[in-house]
């Protein structure tokens, strides 16, 4: 049976590993060519199958998602909290559409296929530096734990010290624009020809939206 992860364009290694000893394989859909690094060291592990339906737009993705980053930047921090923008922010989406009319995409008739891969494409930086960050989070807990133990030393082996829990919060990347995510991920999903055996996430939140929405 195989698997498809969703509704991302990233996988962490942990989560590739629990579900590539549960299924056959595992996909994961990119919006371009140009995919992360941890990705790409995945799939050469075949610890994941890339999955790209839609081709053409490259370099105009990679260039409209690069200029969307640097004018968040200048207005929302240095962090990636661009992608967390209200649908409402008025000042985001003229500037969207400035961009896009730049690039030769009519602002009223924009194709929403490629709307979706460039949804994507910023999601899938957001989503890449998050993943960074967890990386980090778990390397400190485990050098914690490990000094703990160091401290507590042989004597006192079977004495549990309690850890507190990290005051670096792990958070769920589905959990921002959940709604708009799905719908990019949905409709760059159905360019696919290949029918999926079974879809599988790793969000909580993509979870409770969908059994809220479904009957």
């Amino acid at each position: 049976m195989n698997a498809i992860y969703f509704p991302f364009t990233v996988i962490s290694g942990q989560a590739a590993d629990a579900l590539n000893a549960c299924f056959k394989s595992v996909s994961v859909y990119q919006p371009s060519t140009h995919m992360s690094k941890a990705l790409a060291e995945l799939a050469e592990k075949g610890l994941s199958e890339i999955r790209r339906p839609v081709q053409g737009d490259d370099d105009k993705l990679e260039a409209l998602a690069k200029e969307y980053r640097k004018w968040a930047e200048l207005h929302q921090g240095a962090e990636l909290n661009f992608f967390k923008f209200r649908q409402d922010d008025d000042h985001a989406i003229a500037h969207i559409r400035s961009e896009l009319k730049g690039y030769g995409i009519p602002q009223e008739a924009a194709d929403p296929l490629f709307n979706a891969r460039l949804f994507l494409k910023i999601a899938q930086e957001f989503d890449a530096e998050r993943q960074d960050v967890d990386r980090e989070i778990s390397a400190f807990e485990k050098m914690e734990k490990s000094l703990f133990e160091e401290l507590r030393g042989e004597d006192d082996a079977e004495i549990e010290i309690p850890l507190e829990k990290s005051l670096l919060r792990r958070e769920d990347p589905g959990a921002f624009m959940t709604e708009e995510r799905l719908n990019a991920w949905t409709r760059l999903m159905l360019e696919d020809t290949e029918i999926s055996d079974f879809f599988v996430t790793g969000s909580r939140a993509v979870f409770d939206f969908l059994a809220e929405k479904t009957p």
